[in-house]
């Protein structure tokens, strides 16, 4: 009998050909099982293998694009505080309110909180208006605060002629009180933390001739020019001559705030310069933009090179007179007391000046409410001393940025828009790979599934990372802001923003702005 080997016995037997495919785990091509399942159709694998690649890598890329926000002013107030408990100063600037308050036409004072449009301007004697009542205790208290704001010789004084209190505020508890060393304040007596109060200076001395010229040049040099008039046209008397100026409404600043706690109130400015567009939300009266005029007013201004009005292609920050000496600290004072302290409210229109020639704030609140506009919606102040000497040079500004109303960037919603497209074709294409190789009876499904769920988890984590920036997971950003008047040898001050971190409630998220440092305008 003849023996037949098993494997001769095999190969002699004519087999039916197989319809299935049997493959032994330890076989090297079990990798390639799902390639000819699909008949060498690798298209599926390929398109799976490319939307795990891209959900990886898109996901770092997600997070970040959807994070880009614009946090949107909605009411701003400058708080600065000192080291004594319940005290808060606002730093005034009174130039931004310098008007002729003998002009009773409505461009100056239509819009301001309200103030009845049938008001008379009574210089040096207060409100002549319907339903508010004039604190008599103020007038006559001297005051020094213009001695600081505008660097003019402790000769130049000024005097509280009135004060006005509204929207529910206690006017019989004010009184004004002065150091004598350029710290100026409004003392209130009792719990008027909600109040706005609306004051009137009136300077004693408009302008003081320092080279015997007969001429005005308190801002210092020949800035100022000789003769002016009032808006009607009519010769300024400088001894008649007032400002006008408004706090902003108060909100709960410190705890400590109880009956009969002394609270310094002074007046941060809101200012807008002529010429000026805010684009204003109707429904929240957010300012969403400024938009500057497309040409200076007033060609006495020398306009800064890198200022670009049509495309504001820069931080102009030093937009200023061209000149040295008393000029130069002009510019400080400028940026101490308008540059950092330029705020906009619920679209209040503010009497600008008459004399804009005068007014290097204004070109320098113009610019950075548009900064302000874009990145920030409430600043708080925290200075190193209760006043800004002259021979300072630095002032600490905190940027305080908690989430409000988010708006998503044109820009950065089309691209998230796109890497959204892309993220759903990949997962179209996982799911078709995944129906195509339904039928499949193999051994080694787990090599198909892992690729599914490799594709799966790096979107799940896309999205998860995108809720995260949107929503915020608790975290916060401080910037801390200095101006620093000695950059270089032309007085040129550098802006410098540093990411301080971790300064806030965990529960307030914001974004971060690391911009380095801002020179000379840029």
């Amino acid at each position: 009998m003849q023996r037949v080997m098993p494997w001769l016995a095999m190969a002699e037997s004519p087999q039916p050909p197989s319809t299935s495919i049997e493959l032994d785990y330890q076989d090297h091509l079990a990798p390639l099982v799902p390639f000819r399942a699909v008949k060498n159709k690798h298209w599926p694998v390929a398109a799976s293998s490319v939307a795990a690649l891209c959900a990886l890598l898109f996901s770092p890329v997600m997070g970040p694009v959807m994070s880009l926000q614009l946090t949107i002013i909605d009411q701003m107030e400058l708080v600065t505080k000192s080291s004594q408990p319940g005290l808060v100063h606002w730093y005034n600037d009174l130039e931004g309110f310098y008007a002729a308050m003998t002009d009773t036409s409505s461009a100056m004072r239509s819009g301001v909180n309200g103030l009845p449009s049938s008001s008379a301007w009574v210089p040096n004697t207060g409100w002549t208006v319907g339903a508010f009542t004039t604190n008599s205790s103020i007038a006559g208290a001297a005051v020094t605060a213009i001695q600081q704001q505008y660097l003019l010789p402790p000769s130049i004084s000024a005097t509280v002629s009135a004060v006005q209190s509204f929207a529910g505020c206690e006017s019989t508890n004010l009184t004004v009180t002065s150091d004598g060393s350029m710290n100026y304040g409004v003392t209130a007596i009792g719990s008027e933390t909600g109040c706005t109060y609306k004051f009137i200076l009136s300077l004693n001395t408009l302008c003081y001739d320092s080279k015997g010229d007969n001429c005005c040049d308190n801002w210092g040099g020949d800035v100022t020019p000789c003769g002016r008039t009032q808006p009607n046209g009519q010769p300024l008397d400088p001894s008649q001559q007032s400002f006008v100026f408004w706090t902003g409404r108060m909100v709960s600043l410190d705890a400590k705030f109880k009956p009969n706690a002394s609270v310094t109130i002074c007046t941060p400015k809101y200012v807008l310069w002529r010429g000026v567009n805010a684009l204003i939300d109707a429904t929240t009266h957010a300012v969403l933009d400024l938009i500057p005029p497309a040409t200076p007013p007033d060609p006495m201004l020398q306009i800064d090179p890198l200022f670009n009005y049509s495309k504001f292609n820069g931080y102009a920050l030093d937009y200023f007179y061209n000149g040295t000496g008393a000029i130069e600290l002009n510019r400080r004072s400028a940026i101490q007391m308008g540059l950092l302290s330029a705020i906009v409210t619920q679209g209040e229109t503010w009497p600008y000046s008459a004399y804009l020639n005068d007014s290097y704030t204004f070109i320098t609140a113009n610019v950075y409410l548009r900064y302000l506009a874009l990145v920030a919606r409430e600043v708080y102040f925290t200075e190193q001393s209760s006043t800004f000497p002259d021979t300072a040079n630095s002032g600490n500004v905190t940027i305080h940025m908690p989430q409000v109303r988010l708006f998503v960037n044109t820009l950065a919603a089309s691209f998230a828009t796109g890497i959204l497209v892309i993220i759903l074709i990949c997962l179209l294409t996982v799911t078709y790979f995944v129906w195509k190789t339904r039928h499949l009876s193999i051994p080694r499904e787990e090599g198909r599934i892992a690729t599914s769920i490799i594709a799966g988890a790096a979107v799940a984590g896309i999205l998860e990372e995108s809720a995260d920036q949107i929503q915020g997971p608790g975290r916060f950003r401080n910037m801390m802001f200095w101006a620093n008047w000695n950059s270089n040898t032309q007085g040129v001050p550098s802006i410098v923003v540093e990411n301080m971190g971790g300064l806030a409630p965990a529960n307030i998220p914001g974004p971060v702005f690391e911009l380095g440092q801002l020179q000379g305008g840029v």
